[in-house]
């Protein structure tokens, strides 16, 4: 069986409520319905930084993960 891994950078508009992973630090982060309502796109990761210039990866690289 293959796996298939669904990742986003900090542009893109948020798909599912669910659970996400930062590809670089590994932090979960849970997004709620209220964020898919009010069409939010994908942040840079709080805690590592990535997805921003300063992050070890930019803007437009992928960084969250879905988990589901």
């Amino acid at each position: 069986m293959t796996e298939i891994w669904v990742t986003f950078k900090i542009t893109e508009k948020i798909p599912a409520v669910g659970r996400y992973k930062c590809l670089v630090c590994g932090l979960i982060v849970e997004i709620p319905q209220k964020f898919i309502d009010m069409g939010k796109t994908f942040f840079s990761c709080p805690i590592c930084h990535a997805g921003t210039d300063g992050g070890p990866r930019g803007s437009q690289e992928e960084i969250w993960e879905f988990l589901g």
